[in-house]
């Protein structure tokens, strides 16, 4: 009787489809940091909460590269926001991380005197760019939670500028205690993700097939991987904002809107809702590196040769359509008065070759799964060994 027995070496469809599957989600599902939620928890409905919550969720399930383009936005809208915020001379400095484990904070201000107990971060950006503060309007019943409206990172900015002691002094820590986050699940979806991509790599380095759908799910961990880097000191899952005291003495003229003012930042960065109208060059570069990796299915055999040539062209046209419509896009506004229609049109031509050729990616891959090499069904060495959640 042997001491050891050695796992088969052949793997299913099943098993390779729900491994795929598997990977997919929780690349998303651990990626994405929701927003707080513009109306009070009293107000949500379960019901309604989850399905807007799964049909954001399925939104990135099928678009994964969007992902990082929100986060990225958002990172660049919580770094402008930390940076003007600090030059208001307001907040105590917010002292490196290497400083703490060494002296107080109260060390670190140098004997001045400010007006705010604990220093503004780029966790409270990220806080006020996810919706974090809110204004409390009229109509509030005594005994009951106050009516408000979620306030902008520019309208944020606008009020610490103008009045900031309308604006609670919370810590980090205060901040931070109110995210949901799970290092558990984290540690499992980092887990799975290495798993699926050394298990890749180890069927490549040996001259092994791959589907077309495990090269798609590469695409997925790779947006996973970068759209989790710029969200690294965002809040996970907020259930309701910081509440604002309204100006009594100076009361706004309308509700809040996106028209405040915020600090000046490039157009083509547009980290913040004020620049809807301008294209944004963040929401391009994941598709384009999103579009490339499929590359690496060029030569994989599809079950028709006209299969392959559309997976080709889709993969081109994925790769190249945004970006350049961007570049004629920021040519044009250079030289043409900004706002005419066929600025606009560049943007639609570009969508209206980006969707099929995406929806294109999304199905065919499922169906050249039933047509794999009979190398795709043998176990790369060791791969065994490597933990698996599908």
């Amino acid at each position: 009787m042997p001491l050891w027995e050695s796992e088969p070496q052949s793997r299913g469809t099943f098993g390779i489809l729900s491994t795929c599957l598997s990977t997919m989600f929780i690349c998303v599902w651990k990626a994405y940091h929701p927003d707080v939620p513009q109306k009070r928890p009293e107000e949500r409905t379960w019901i309604a909460g989850t399905l807007e919550s799964a049909g954001r969720f399925m939104g990135f399930l099928f678009a994964p590269e969007f992902l990082f383009a929100m986060a990225l936005e958002q990172l660049i809208a919580a770094r402008t926001m930390y940076h003007s915020v600090n030059r208001l001379d307001i907040f105590p400095p917010h002292p490196p991380w290497y400083s703490r484990w060494f002296r107080r904070q109260m060390n670190q201000t140098g004997g001045a005197i400010f007006l705010r107990l604990h220093p503004w971060t780029l966790t409270h950006s990220f806080y006020a760019v996810m919706g974090g503060f809110a204004e409390i309007v009229d109509g509030s019943q005594e005994g009951s939670t106050p009516p408000y409206c979620v306030l902008t990172w520019a309208e944020v900015y606008q009020i610490l500028k103008e009045d900031p002691n309308r604006v609670p002094d919370i810590s980090e820590k205060h901040i931070l205690a109110r995210s949901q986050n799970d290092t558990l699940t984290k540690a499992i979806a980092v887990t799975q993700i290495f798993s699926f991509c050394t298990t890749c790599i180890l069927r490549r380095a040996e001259r092994l097939s791959t589907s077309v759908l495990e090269i798609s799910t590469i695409a997925y961990a790779v947006c996973a991987i970068v759209s989790y880097i710029p969200w690294w000191k965002k809040p996970l899952i907020m259930a309701e904002p910081t509440l604002i005291e309204k100006n009594r003495i100076h009361p706004r003229r309308s509700s809040p809107s996106r028209r405040s003012k915020s600090p000046r930042v490039a157009w083509w960065i547009r980290p913040n809702p004020l620049n809807k109208d301008k294209p944004s060059a963040t929401a391009y570069i994941l598709p384009t590196i999103y579009g490339l990796l499929h590359l690496l299915a060029w030569d994989h055999p599809f079950p028709t040769h006209g299969e392959r040539i559309l997976w080709r062209v889709s993969v081109i046209t994925v790769s190249a359509s945004l970006p350049v419509a961007f570049v004629f896009a920021f040519i044009y506004s250079c030289f043409i008065k900004e706002g005419e229609p066929i600025e606009e049109a560049f943007e639609t031509i570009a969508l209206l070759t980006y969707t099929p050729a995406r929806l294109f990616m999304l199905v065919e891959p499922f169906r050249q799964l039933l047509y794999l090499p009979l190398d795709a069904y043998k176990v790369a060495s060791w791969s065994n060994y490597l933990p698996q959640f599908g």
